[in-house]
């Protein structure tokens, strides 16, 4: 068998692994955009005071904690509940 054979036939071999041993618990599962998209969320309800606070959905919208301001925030650009019409440099809906 040559290198190239072998090293896919390891490498399938590999796969199947590490796909049975996350069915049987053994491994984390990977996380999905799903799992991803609900973690950004709640870090960012957190942030603006949890779901109960007034305006909480605004407040997201309109975040000052973005590339440029002193509180960075890595998870600006993903955050909810924005103008999909806004960027760079654009104002959000909220504010025309």
């Amino acid at each position: 068998m040559n290198n190239s054979k072998l090293s896919a036939q390891r490498g399938q071999e590999a796969l199947k692994l590490a796909r049975s041993e996350r069915a049987n618990g053994l491994r984390p599962p990977i996380p999905t955009k799903a799992d991803l998209r609900a973690a950004i969320r709640a870090k960012c309800y957190e942030c603006m005071g949890g779901e109960d606070a007034p305006g909480v959905r605004t407040d997201i919208a309109n975040c000052s904690s973005g590339p440029t301001s002193q509180a960075s925030c890595s998870l600006w650009a993903h955050r909810p509940h924005q103008s999909r019409m806004a960027g760079a440099g654009q104002k959000l809906a909220s504010e025309i």
